[in-house]
């Protein structure tokens, strides 16, 4: 129990190497125990804890190879206990916490084929301790959360109809648990991202219609989730998303370029009343000059005036210095906002204008 305590300080103090030393050393004399009182499950629960431990030490030095050995382990032992025991939920709870870690590991590996075998088993054993564990909605959660993470990072890593699998998966299950929880905020946040998500996933496919379908329902889940939890700045900023892809996707619809405007007239509300409350949040005023931008664009797409929102976007970029975004994509649309200005000024024979508009721009690319 020292070495445990003494380890978790050392990585609150960013102190690994320690940290995983006394972790070992923990480890140790659970092995010892586990020996000793073998009919102890509280022995084994421990040692497979020490196992999740050097595991996420190792997660946290990206050592993956190794924290896929560590969370198998602490998997295995886990499991032998919640098996004995299936009325206790948090049992079932850790053998998920740990099967997800170690799922994580194989994919930072691209260890795909092995991730897709092995995930069925995942939602095979939720189901068989379901009639136990149904009251505690924690498992089901946890579950949710992980395919949901694992969609993410299989499309972030170019494979999107796996990355849609595990997000159908995590839908289903979100879908059920905050019906039947619906006090469940985090479900019913997550829920929204993962349906926004599959909307997203669905535009890169150029399938529209189911695309905007889901976009459109994770606003409305958005706005219920306002409603709630007025206060809750995240959601208002995951709404703000939710508008930016709905205008994404009404642009690629013949006729829906005044859908366009709309959503990012909407986009632009949500993230004024966010900017008003903190001005110092560098990645939110990025956003917020982005989607003026962006207006301008759908604007003069429409033929309507769209100067004011490119004056408005530099007059927002202009508050923070270029490296301050952690967005390229925010750079680049700077830089192309500036453009246009220049264009616009030198078509008005503003010329010293349209050469500062020119010479920023040259700048930020």
């Amino acid at each position: 129990i020292a070495y445990n305590a003494q380890a978790a300080l050392f990585l609150k103090l960013k102190m690994r190497k320690q940290g995983q030393q006394r972790y070992a050393s923990a480890l140790k004399i659970y092995r010892r125990l586990t020996t000793q009182d073998a009919k102890n499950p509280q022995n084994h629960l421990l040692l497979a804890g020490m196992h999740h431990n050097l595991g996420y030490v190792a997660q946290l030095d990206e050592d993956w190879s190794q924290a896929e050995k560590s969370y198998e382990q602490a998997e295995r032992i886990q499991r032998r206990v919640a098996d004995l025991f299936p009325m206790v939920a948090s049992y079932q709870l850790n053998e998920v916490r740990f099967t997800i870690g170690k799922l994580k590991a194989q994919l930072q590996q691209k260890k795909f084929d092995l991730v897709f075998e092995q995930t069925p088993q995942l939602e095979q054993r939720w189901k068989k301790h379901q009639s136990e564990t149904l009251p505690f909605p924690q498992v089901q959660d946890m579950i949710a959360s992980g395919y949901h993470d694992l969609g993410l990072f299989l499309n972030r890593n170019g494979k999107p109809d796996q990355a849609m699998g595990f997000y159908l998966k995590s839908r289903a299950l979100d879908r059920q648990l905050t019906k039947q929880f619906p006090d469940l905020m985090a479900a019913r946040s997550r829920l929204a991202q993962t349906i926004h998500n599959l909307g997203l996933l669905h535009l890169e496919a150029g399938e529209v219609k189911p695309a905007l379908r889901n976009v459109e329902e994770a606003i409305r889940l958005r706005k219920a989730l306002i409603k709630d939890q007025p206060s809750n700045r995240k959601h208002r900023s995951d709404l703000a998303w939710s508008y930016q892809g709905r205008a994404r996707i009404l642009a690629q619809i013949p006729g829906g370029r005044g859908g366009t405007i709309q959503a990012r007239q909407h986009e632009v509300a949500v993230l004024e009343e966010l900017y008003g409350s903190d001005k110092a949040d560098a990645d939110l005023i990025h956003r917020l000059a982005n989607a003026h931008f962006e207006m301008g664009i759908a604007m003069q797409q429409a033929r309507q005036p769209h100067i004011g929102h490119w004056m408005k976007a530099i007059g927002i970029w202009d508050k923070l210095k270029s490296h301050e975004t952690k967005n390229p994509e925010h750079l680049v649309n700077w830089s192309q906002c500036l453009h246009n200005l220049g264009m616009y000024h030198g078509g008005r024979k503003a010329y010293a204008e349209a050469e500062t508009c020119y010479e920023k721009a040259t700048e930020l690319r």
